[in-house]
């Protein structure tokens, strides 16, 4: 898990109820390379190239157009994708991540994801103590932790959002999280999400600067000493950052971020 370069892996959260197709990743490269695992067969040939907005060349290395129906995205069925299951703890969720196949699907070239009102129950230990957690509605959330991830690129992605744009409660996104945490299992982010600080401030500046030493459980002030045990290099500040390719909260709140 511990690994000395930042590394992404792509995840979908809740509803899009006709969703994702043709998710492309493109790297630097000279070449089309050949069809692998990661590759669509589906994919059109034009999409093997592209080139980026400083004029590099890239080739595609990641494609899924979701065009087989039927495919079960349940815990070790898929090379790619895992539908999660879980009861999150952030955010002030009401839903609760199912990993049932009529949540989570292929039919007619479109993968599609379901919500529903359906409610949910887990009962659990805490400190000696059985716990009930209940939850208004069931939702999938679809992750590639540890299965295809990159170090940088070019990501592309189509989608159908669900509802009208008026409709609030939904949060439908398509978003990379570095690979030293994996989203919705908090003890995995502690201090890590959503750090991308590389500097190790003065003990002057340390209020001005969030704390690194702290708050940031891999920070740049940070020797070989204490690296080295993890395969880490020393004095470089790493987390699990966040990069949202597509995020909306529809609705008919306005937000006012000030001047």
């Amino acid at each position: 898990l511990l690994h000395p370069q930042c590394i992404l892996c792509p995840s979908m959260r809740i509803p899009f109820l006709t969703a994702i197709w043709g998710a492309l990743v493109f790297t630097a490269g000279s070449q089309c390379p050949p069809t692998t695992e990661w590759i669509d067969p589906d994919t059109p040939a034009s999409a093997c190239t592209m080139t980026d907005v400083r004029g590099n060349q890239l080739e595609l290395v990641f494609s899924d157009e979701f065009n087989v129906d039927g495919r079960s995205f349940q815990d070790g069925d898929d090379p790619v994708w895992t539908s999660i299951i879980g009861f999150p703890g952030t955010n002030s969720q009401i839903n609760a991540y199912t990993d049932q196949k009529d949540y989570t699907y292929t039919k007619g070239g479109y993968l599609r994801l379901k919500v529903t009102a359906d409610g949910a129950k887990v009962e659990y230990d805490k400190s000696g103590s059985w716990v009930t957690d209940t939850r208004t509605y069931q939702t999938p959330m679809m992750q590639g932790f540890n299965k295809f991830c990159f170090t940088e690129g070019v990501v592309q992605l189509s989608a159908e959002f669900p509802g009208r744009g008026n409709q609030p409660g939904l949060w439908p996104a398509f978003w990379l999280f570095g690979n030293l945490g994996r989203a919705t299992v908090l003890t995995t982010t502690e201090k890590l999400w959503p750090w991308s600080y590389n500097h190790c401030p003065e003990p002057a500046n340390e209020e001005a600067n969030q704390h690194p030493r702290e708050q940031q459980r891999i920070n740049k002030c940070m020797g070989a000493a204490e690296t080295e045990p993890y395969g880490l290099w020393p004095n470089q500040g790493r987390g699990a950052i966040e990069i949202d390719i597509i995020e909306t909260m529809p609705g008919m709140v306005k937000f006012d971020y000030g001047a």
